[in-house]
């Protein structure tokens, strides 16, 4: 893969660290370059009034400089290694896929694993219950396999139930898949998905993640997750899901992202299909 693809090292590490920040947006990010006219690396070197003037405030201040010196940060730093096929990939790099930069808040830094390649793709999210039905089992990989046998790139979240039956549908086909975790990139969760892990990696598929290597898996994680696997696809399929799911979180993400949205019909008495 040509260099020019990618950005700096320092300006990759500016990204990831503005990423940490709370409150720090793709908006801010982009006045905050065209604010320096200079290197975007150069806001760590500004003095404390210098940096107020930029738009940050007192905390996030004080969370740079701790942020800077921190192990996480050192770690997510030196993650961006392509030759392993480990990639940052931030907002100001080319690669980045621009139907996720149309979305309300896309990433300002994303850690990736995999073949980088399914990143651009053509995608299709097929989300559900992470408690299926045999038939939700089944429907699931199906329609992951026929995709996939088309030439779409299956997405989804790689949590037990639907995702994981739409992953391995995918791979069975011999297509490609992607997955959106909701923990750090090096981290399995579920780790009954370990095996499926492992063999998405080894059949190039690709794994993302906006959480810092070594993040652990939190609640509040997933419905940001949610709105990248809608982000980076053309459409969501929901193949059963509760009223109150994180499916249906995607599926809104989905609908305000301006994608399409597509159903399964289910049965009316099964509370997963509601």
């Amino acid at each position: 893969m040509p260099s020019s693809c990618w950005i700096d090292q320092q300006t990759r590490e500016s990204i990831i660290l503005l990423s940490l920040l709370p409150r720090f947006t793709a908006k801010r990010l982009n006045v905050l370059h065209r604010k320096l006219h200079k290197p975007l690396a150069s806001f760590l070197s500004l003095d404390h009034n210098s940096q107020l003037a930029l738009g940050f405030d007192e905390e996030q201040i004080g969370l740079l400089r701790r942020y800077s010196q921190s192990h996480a940060f050192r770690l997510a730093s030196n993650w961006h290694k392509p030759e392993q096929s480990q990639y940052v990939l931030t907002l100001h790099d080319s690669l980045y896929r621009s139907l996720l930069r149309e979305i309300a808040t896309p990433p300002i830094a994303l850690f990736l694993k995999g073949n980088i390649q399914r990143i651009d793709e053509a995608q299709i999210a097929i989300v559900g219950s992470r408690n299926p039905t045999t038939s939700g089992k089944q429907l699931a990989e199906q329609f992951a396999g026929q995709l996939a046998a088309l030439g779409i790139t299956i997405t989804s979240g790689l949590a037990m139930g639907v995702d994981a039956c739409a992953h391995q549908g995918a791979l069975d086909a011999g297509g490609n898949t992607l997955a959106v975790l909701g923990c750090g990139i090096d981290t399995v969760y579920p780790r009954r998905n370990k095996a499926l892990y492992a063999k998405m990696i080894e059949n190039d598929g690709l794994l993302v993640s906006e959480f810092m290597p070594n993040t652990p898996a939190q609640a509040y994680h997933f419905p940001r997750r949610n709105r990248i696997v809608s982000g980076l696809s053309l459409g969501t399929l929901v193949i059963e899901a509760a009223f109150k799911s994180g499916s249906l979180i995607t599926a809104r993400a989905a609908l305000e992202q301006n994608r399409e949205v597509f159903a399964v019909p289910g049965n009316v008495l099964n509370p997963t299909a509601a």
